[in-house]
């Protein structure tokens, strides 16, 4: 029994490393002589969750197809959903939200795939996550909305489209935000930074920045976005 053990170990641990190198003809090859498809590294990521976070399709879709439980999570929380959408990756996110991946999985910060996404100014992924039903109004555990992480970005675009989707401008939690960084006026920095964003785009921006950290939205700014 302790051999079968040791053996079982032991393609665990290939299977991991194989999935984490992106092999997918070693993880199949694993498979078929008995490691199991859920199997979790060091840090509780599964062979999926691995795929997913380099946007491998071809290993996600191995995985999925031989049974791997699409809302694993590993020590952070993060599931393969999340893994993809923070990194962009939109086959990936629409392979795994067809086998039932949970839109509304949080990480240990409360944090969703949406929100994941806005931050990292995914403007494709965060829209196909909105389109498949996430919830735009979900707040982290600090009271963040998608909205308020787009404009805490300065991203004009991401927050011109959350609020053509439908988000709630008026839905901010100012108690968890306040003190905290990004100031508003490296936000306006963030602004004049970017192309194709016009006048009314920034105070819009601003406007809902400052809601979020309880300033008014006349509050003067830097970095000639309010101008």
């Amino acid at each position: 029994m302790a051999a079968a053990a040791s053996s079982a170990h032991e393609l665990g641990k290939e299977l991991s490393e194989a999935a984490f190198q992106g092999d997918v003809s070693r993880v199949k090859q694993l498979l078929d002589i008995g490691a199991h498809i859920d199997r979790r590294n060091t840090y509780g990521c599964t062979p999926l969750i691995l795929g997913a976070v380099k946007g491998n399709h071809k290993l996600v879709g191995l995985c999925l197809n031989r049974g791997a439980d699409p809302n694993a999570n590993d020590e952070s929380g993060w599931t393969p959903l999340i893994s993809a959408a923070a990194n962009g990756f939109d086959a990936v996110s629409t392979l795994l939200l067809s086998c039932k991946a949970n839109l509304e999985a949080r990480d240990t910060s409360g944090w969703t795939a949406l929100h994941c996404a806005v931050a990292n100014g995914h403007l494709t992924t965060a829209r196909l996550l909105v389109e498949c039903g996430a919830n735009l109004e979900a707040k982290t555990d600090a009271g963040r909305t998608a909205l308020c992480l787009a404009a805490a970005g300065g991203n004009a675009s991401m927050v011109t489209m959350l609020l053509g989707l439908g988000a709630d401008e008026g839905i901010v939690d100012s108690s968890g935000w306040k003190g905290m960084d990004p100031p508003i006026g490296a936000v306006g920095d963030r602004l004049s930074a970017q192309k194709g964003a016009g006048n009314w785009e920034r105070r819009r921006v601003l406007s809902i920045w400052g809601s979020c950290v309880g300033l008014s939205s006349a509050s003067p700014v830097r970095g000639g976005a309010s101008s």
